[in-house]
């Protein structure tokens, strides 16, 4: 099955490194950010082929040389797969040099089928000797590619398949047998859960391009097959900017306590306090990570939108600032927007005087007051604004439950 990617409006955002707008001088304001991609079937999909008897026992086949190490972060979408160490998506070259071949299936000789710039297959089989699992290829080129020139951006092996001998690792060591109790403590809580009659399902997501799903028999609580998929080209920049840190970021000093009120600007996000504007640098020790390039430079004194954070599976789409003299790799210089969103980054977000997402809009005008713009004429939210433009604070509310959906808090002075 092949499957295209849509809504190139920013030049392939969903396959190609995500491009920063950047500005000085007189400020402007700030778009906003664009809208995720969808994807649309453009062939029926192959069936899966019939299981079948199981082969007479064969020698093993040699393992591939170990490559890389696993890492613990399972967003950092590396897997082992028979010894040897991947990152999503990889290039089929890379699993080709290991002993991996695409399998004619049904009559489908799939090593020599193509895609287009921006498609992807659903269940190709491939196999070294008896192994087997089964692989997504993704043409992030801007040519017609065949699979075996494609990228790899998931692989997926489940309990009967493994009796062929193949044997997939996921990060923190999560592997076919583990406990389901070991997949909690070392991924948290999933994105999303499905109870069915034979197995339970955990979701780790990113997003529709870039997750993990961790079946578990219901029977057993032992994890029965593995499946992780990441589609999006990470092409950060191999180049390290010289230069020392800029004293502006050197100087930042966490606050110790939060303050009196919303425009102090100092926060508790997810735990960790911070003073707006926040280096990038200082959310990194905390945690965060980049999934924008952090060595996109930025001009000195001008501004980037649409730049992507991570802390585990929430993603937060940011603007950033460089208040330094001279031009600055992004990771030296200032995120000047952070929120609580339902439909977003889903992180705890506390303001001064005890204020978050858990709190009601009545919480807030009693503790902040008035506000100084006010939207009801929407038919499913509620936008009540404090403050003026970069130095502002939203908080939305939803028409049928009341409850806040989102809350912003933007400043972007022009000096710090």
């Amino acid at each position: 099955m092949k499957k295209t990617l849509k809504a190139l409006s920013i030049g392939l955002c969903l396959l190609l490194p995500l491009s920063l707008f950047v500005g000085c001088g007189k400020e402007a304001a700030k778009p906003e950010p664009e809208p995720e991609p969808v994807i649309e079937t453009v062939i029926d999909k192959t069936p899966e082929p019939e299981p079948q008897p199981e082969p007479e026992p064969q020698p093993e086949p040699a393992r591939a040389a170990l490559t890389g190490e696993l890492s613990d972060d399972p967003y950092s979408f590396t897997l082992m797969l028979d010894g040897a160490v991947y990152t999503l998506p990889a290039p089929f070259s890379e699993f080709a040099a290991n002993g991996w071949e695409i399998q004619t299936t049904l009559g489908v000789d799939y090593a020599a089928e193509k895609l287009n710039p921006n498609q992807y297959t659903v269940i190709v089989v491939v196999k070294k000797g008896e192994h087997q699992v089964y692989m997504d290829f993704v043409n992030t080129d801007v040519d017609v590619k065949t699979l075996p020139e494609c990228q790899v951006g998931t692989v997926q092996l489940d309990a009967f398949d493994a009796q062929k001998g193949a044997e997939l690792i996921l990060p923190g060591n999560i592997t076919l047998g583990v406990p389901k109790e070991d997949v909690l403590a070392r991924y948290g809580e999933p994105s999303s859960i499905y109870d069915g009659s034979i197995n339970l399902s955990y979701t780790y997501s990113l997003g529709g391009y870039s997750e993990i799903r961790i079946d578990i028999n219901q029977e057993t609580g032992l994890v029965s097959a593995l499946k992780m998929r990441n589609l999006v080209a990470n092409e950060k920049s191999a180049a390290t900017p010289s230069g020392e840190t800029p004293g502006v970021v050197s100087g930042y000093q966490a606050p110790s306590a939060l303050g009196d009120t919303w425009s102090s600007f100092t926060v508790k996000y997810d735990g960790d306090l911070y003073k707006m504007p926040i280096p990038v640098s200082e959310m990194v020790a905390h945690g965060w990570v980049c999934v924008s390039d952090e060595n996109t430079l930025i001009n000195a004194k001008g501004f980037a939108v649409g730049f992507e954070m991570r802390k585990g599976n929430q993603v937060l789409r940011t603007s950033l600032r460089n208040f330094a003299d001279t031009q600055q790799p992004a990771q030296h210089c200032f995120v000047t927007r952070i929120e609580y969103y339902d439909n977003g980054a889903q992180l705890h977000l506390e303001l001064p005087r005890g204020l978050s997402e858990d709190s009601s809009i009545g919480d807030f005008i009693k503790t902040y007051g008035e506000p100084d713009k006010t939207d009801t004429s929407g038919t499913l939210f509620d936008y009540y604004t404090w403050g003026k433009v970069f130095e502002e604070l939203t908080v939305v509310v939803s028409k049928e439950s009341g409850k806040i959906v989102k809350i912003e808090l933007s400043y972007d002075p022009k000096t710090l």
